[in-house]
């Protein structure tokens, strides 16, 4: 699928809402074609989403959609549509029909909203937060096929701010400029830190492994505590980056460790790896 088939009306980014006359930010793309055009699916994926979209569930003013999650993880939301040709737990295909262009929900005329969401809630709000701006993907971006081009230090640009979007999602620090669009030594040794963290080659640039593995991080904080008794990759994780035995069981020792490390770091000493902890160890260089 290509952006070749519509018309472009309204792109991603700050602007005067046409209903409401106020300046919001966009949080997709408006495309056009004709009325009750088919809309073919951009992605594979799972449809998590196919009705009508009710205030409160993250598909308020949508009217009809359709909710897709992608092979990376992201949330493809394709919204005010005429009618729909899926049901929820669906497979679809790229290129696979998913309904027509229509005028439901909240518009002023015939034509679809394309919107991609970083957070892959499977259910209601479906990746919606109140902060669109760091939550979403500019879609005519996130669906050019990223190709050999490397971002590293001097590179400027949306890939650039796309990529330290994603790592401050997954809690990497970028303190002193966030994602600014500028490839400078702060976003290197952020990279650096994630690929070291991820086990691929430390050279502080972004190819096409590193960027594949930001999209689908390996390492990811779970949103529940971390503690004696529990087991697997993130505890092992854990584990690495305190220079322990990698076994995978958080245990005394484990637990003594991360004491320890709290304590170095200023933070409230308990044995439990929760998001204050999490995020410094995921910034903390590995011995």
């Amino acid at each position: 699928m290509s952006f070749k088939a519509y018309k472009i009306t309204s792109k991603y980014g700050d602007r005067i809402h046409p209903i409401k006359k106020q300046k919001i930010f966009h949080a997709g793309v408006d495309l056009v074609k004709v009325h009750r055009s088919p809309i073919e699916s951009f992605t594979d994926g799972s449809v998590l989403f196919a009705g009508n979209g009710i205030k409160g569930t993250g598909l308020g003013g949508y009217g009809l959609c359709v909710v897709v999650k992608d092979d990376k993880n992201k949330l493809i939301l394709y919204g005010h549509l005429d009618e729909i040709c899926l049901i929820k737990g669906a497979k679809v295909k790229k290129g696979e029909k998913i309904g027509y262009q229509g005028a439901t929900g909240n518009v002023t005329g015939s034509h679809l909203h394309l919107e991609v969401r970083r957070i892959p809630d499977e259910a209601a709000p479906f990746g919606f937060r109140q902060n669109r701006r760091d939550t979403t993907v500019d879609p005519l971006i996130y669906f050019k096929t990223f190709t050999n081009a490397i971002l590293k230090r001097g590179s400027k640009g949306n890939n650039v701010k796309e990529c330290q979007k994603a790592l401050l999602l997954l809690h990497y620090a970028l303190p002193v400029y966030g994602a600014d669009g500028h490839f400078g030594k702060e976003t290197e040794e952020a990279i650096k830190l994630f690929q070291s963290n991820e086990g691929l080659k430390i050279d502080g640039i972004i190819g096409r492994n590193t960027h594949q593995k930001i999209q689908e991080p390996s390492i990811k904080y779970s949103g529940h505590f971390i503690q004696k008794g529990s087991k697997g990759k993130l505890v092992k994780f854990i584990q690495r980056k305190l220079n322990i035995k990698r076994d995978g069981i958080f245990g005394l020792i484990t637990e003594q460790a991360v004491y320890s490390f709290q304590r170095n770091q200023g933070l409230k000493s308990d044995g439990i790896v929760g998001f204050e902890t999490w995020k410094s160890l995921l910034n903390y260089p590995l011995n």
